[in-house]
């Protein structure tokens, strides 16, 4: 159940859409401006493909206690495709 003090994490750019589609368990991630409820890892996201950066892009939202077991999933499926990541934090959004 997703709900008050979950994580939101942002994934964007040109390897994006791949990086999500390997491990969302619903198969292929939303398309631009909707939203999906899936799994990565085996817990719950609510995915909605939105963004600011005019890259490909979505917003991630899960439980707090699992957001290693989400980063690790999505770190893992970059390398895998050879997709460059670069974990990003508030400071990055100034330059969005």
């Amino acid at each position: 159940r997703l709900g008050h003090g979950d994580r939101r994490e942002a994934l964007e750019g040109p390897g994006a859409e791949a990086v999500l589609a390997g491990v969302l368990e619903a198969g292929s991630p939303p398309a631009d401006g909707d939203w999906l409820r899936s799994r990565i890892a085996g817990s719950p996201v609510l995915v909605a493909a939105i963004g600011w950066s005019g890259e490909r892009a979505y917003q991630l939202h899960f439980a707090q206690p699992v957001r290693g077991d989400v980063q690790a999933a999505l770190e893992a499926a970059a390398a895998g495709l050879g997709v460059d990541w670069v974990r990003g934090d508030a400071s990055l959004q100034e330059i969005l």
